[in-house]
């Protein structure tokens, strides 16, 4: 009964559709003449209507959209995640800068900083955040070089920045890329320009010029970067880069949009793509020459914590860049040397000549795979077989790679530094018999990390609770390290379950 009643409702529909089609069947007609008649128009839109096959395009076009918007939060993650370091830095040292004018170390920190946001920045088209890290970096590069002097209108200005920064970031991270930020780039740029024998009347002068005519400065400011004159001038169109969402071009944004639009659109989007090759070209050619600068250091003294996280530091800007702009195979070479390193530094394993090794070939390799990718042709390296040793290292696999020994068998490798001939010495002949140069390494290494502690405390004092900065965690890090490097086995008894609980805690958002 059921299969009659449904052939019946078939049998309706044809009816109907006889009906519509000006044929009745001889029942009663359920549409008027007049309806019938003005059947014809829809007639054509049945036979149009397989036009709507095109909907499975639009859904594979959303699907498409979907995975673009995923890709863009994938950046978007890597770039919060970059700014949040950035700005750990700048709250670890700009208050050190503001309570001593002459600390360049400090000024240096907050300055490279500033250079980084500004380069991460821009390769996400974050406009307003990349143009106003790199007028506070122009004016502190203005402060290195002592063409200006820091005062008070430098510090309230900075000020301002650092507390606008945090809701820059958010607002970007929810799409909003052209942050009002006019004023204060404006006020940076008059800052700039202002020389230290100049009066605090001629500094307002300034800033009045600057205010009434705020376009002048703006060009100045990407001739001043590090840029191609190519760059330089199209420094205003680098503003409207958000706008088409170059980051995932690379793999993305191809067919469909072109070919709505037009061979114009693909025009503008190579002129896109141009710009942040342009950017990511200069930060790579910054790290490498930081790394050249560092590495021969560290080859030479394996100890040298400096030198150490200088090169560390500046794998970890490539991995960022890389990632950021989809030159996937640099991003991931660098990252694997800079996790080995951050094994080094938290003590895990030693610096040795197989690592060292490894660090010259990658970074005999990085301009060539820079070169190609900025050629956009293959990568002539297939750098799987670095990542792998990288990794291999970090594990502690290659034999002269060896994880770094418990404190209990810590003495053992300031026996081997200073030449003893047993291992059967008790620990007060072992302690007497250490290196004089290890220990006056560690001596002075130790003297700035406990005052980075003191640090900590001081601030912790009186408050209910306060987190556990990087500053501290990193400062038991390095003491850990070169207590077992020394050889000094009571002091490393004594760190390492410091440092331990506290990398837990931070991990625990503690």
């Amino acid at each position: 009964a059921e299969g009659i009643s449904n052939n019946d409702a078939i049998l309706h529909v044809a009816e109907e559709s006889l009906e519509n089609l000006g044929f009745p069947v001889g029942q009663e007609p359920t549409w008027t003449d007049t309806q019938a008649e003005e059947q014809p128009e829809p007639e054509t839109s049945e036979i149009e209507a397989p036009v709507e096959a095109p909907t499975e395009t639009d859904t594979t076009q959303d699907t498409s959209g979907s995975d673009e918007e995923l890709l863009d939060d994938e950046i978007l993650e890597i770039f919060v995640e970059e700014a949040g370091e950035v700005l750990e830095t700048i709250n670890q040292y700009y208050p050190q800068l503001r309570q001593n004018h002459d600390d360049s170390q400090a000024l240096a920190e907050v300055r490279r900083a500033f250079h980084t946001l500004k380069g991460s920045g821009r390769l996400v088209g974050a406009s307003s955040i990349g143009e106003l890290a790199w007028s506070v970096e122009n004016l502190l590069n203005r402060v290195i070089d002592q063409t200006v002097k820091p005062t008070d209108d430098m510090f309230s200005l900075i000020d301002e920045v650092n507390e606008r920064l945090p809701s820059l970031i958010q607002e970007f991270r929810h799409g909003e890329t052209h942050g009002d930020v006019d004023a204060l780039i404006t006020r940076a740029e008059a800052l700039a320009t202002t020389r230290k024998t100049e009066t605090t009347e001629a500094l307002q002068t300034e800033t009045t010029e600057a205010i009434a005519g705020p376009q002048a400065p703006v060009e100045p400011i990407n001739e001043a970067d590090d840029f191609s004159e190519t760059e330089a001038d199209s420094g205003l169109e680098t503003e409207s880069e958000p706008e088409p969402e170059p980051e995932p071009e690379p793999e993305n944004t191809v067919t469909k949009p072109e070919q709505e639009t037009g061979n114009a659109s693909a025009d503008d989007d190579d002129l896109i793509d141009d710009e942040i090759l342009e950017i990511f070209i200069e930060e790579a050619g910054e790290v490498l020459e930081t790394i050249r600068e560092y590495l021969p250091m560290l080859l030479r003294h394996h100890d040298d914590r400096s030198a150490l996280t200088e090169v560390r530091r500046a794998f970890h800007t490539l991995k960022g860049s890389g990632r950021m702009v989809g030159a996937n195979v640099i991003g991931e070479l660098a990252w694997s040397v800079e996790n080995m390193l951050n094994r080094v530094i938290d003590g895990s394993i030693f610096m040795n000549d197989d690592i060292a090794r490894l660090l010259e070939e990658v970074t005999e390799n990085i301009p060539g795979l820079v070169e190609d990718f900025e050629k956009r042709t293959t990568p002539r390296l297939d750098t799987s077989s670095l990542e792998g040793r990288a990794n291999a290292l970090a594990n502690g696999e290659i034999p002269d790679a060896a994880l770094m020994p418990e404190p209990e068998a810590a003495n053992v490798p300031s026996q081997e530094a200073t030449g003893a001939s047993t291992g059967s010495l008790p620990d007060m002949e072992e302690e007497e018999e250490l290196d004089p140069v290890l220990l006056e390494i560690f001596e002075n290494e130790t003297e700035t990390h406990l005052q980075t502690i003191d640090e900590y405390l001081e601030n912790a004092d009186d408050r209910p609770s306060v987190a556990y900065t990087d500053s501290l965690s990193r400062a038991l890090h390095t003491l850990k390290g070169s207590a077992n490097t020394a050889g000094i086995k009571p002091i490393a008894t004594v760190i390492t379950p410091l440092e331990h609980f506290v990398k837990e805690a931070r991990a625990q958002n503690k």
